[in-house]
């Protein structure tokens, strides 16, 4: 229901805004939202070196522009399903890709507001362990986006640079996996994940997930039997 309000905002700014005929409309909003930030698809470029994959203003455009394909294409459909049905039907018809596209939106702001904190850090390693787990974020969020994956928004030599870079930052980031869980100060009983019982750094910490699975120190197996029956 929240997806499906964002989406009515979304929307109802957009009409607002470009009022005319959809063709007038739809060139009008491409040509301000994305003209004065890039001249052409940001995902369609064939450069696949780290440093363009992981560039935080590539990527916040990137989001930008999946963000703006989707309510553009949404509004147009939207105004072609009216004129064959009514408001309430077109609506639904079209409800996967309105939530689609407030996700989008909303995966945008996240981003925004994620690299505006990095920017923000003093700390050279927390802001190095932010700037990865913001690059992760949009990574995989626009890699794994149907639209701009099926109808080949993204380059090939550029999708397969992501998916690498996606890799190579889950890697960079197992190493503090543990401290990014403990952050969260979550409870144990809440959480109830190995990874979130592990308090002290003696030992392993997969001797809790051994211990988990019915394993002891050192992957000895321990055998637990019922206490016996009470005696009358």
């Amino acid at each position: 229901m929240l997806l499906q309000q964002v989406a009515t905002l979304l929307l109802k700014k957009y009409q607002e805004r470009f009022q005319g005929s959809p063709v007038k409309a739809t060139f009008s909003y491409l040509k301000e939202a994305l003209g004065r930030m890039m001249p052409h698809n940001p995902l369609a470029t064939h450069d696949a070196d780290r440093a363009s994959v992981r560039s935080h203003a590539g990527l916040l455009r990137a989001m930008e522009y999946r963000s703006a394909r989707l309510l553009q294409s949404a509004a147009s459909r939207l105004a072609q399903m009216t004129k064959e049905t009514n408001a309430w039907h077109a609506w639904n018809d079209c409800m996967s890709h309105l939530v689609q596209l407030a996700n989008a939106h909303v995966e945008r702001v996240v981003l925004g507001g994620f690299l505006a904190r990095v920017e923000a850090e003093a700390d050279p390693a927390t802001r190095a362990t932010l700037a990865a787990m913001a690059e992760l974020f949009a990574l995989d969020r626009l890699h794994a986006d149907p639209v701009l994956r099926n109808e080949e928004y993204i380059a090939p030599s550029r999708a397969k640079a992501m998916e690498r870079e996606v890799r190579a930052l889950c890697a960079e980031l197992r190493q503090v996996a543990e401290p990014l869980v403990a952050a969260f100060d979550i409870p144990d009983f809440v959480l109830r994940a190995p990874i979130g019982l592990h308090h002290t750094q003696e030992g392993s910490l997969f001797d809790e997930y051994l211990s988990a699975v019915g394993f002891g120190a050192g992957g000895q197996a321990v055998h637990t039997h019922p206490a016996p029956a009470p005696q009358h």
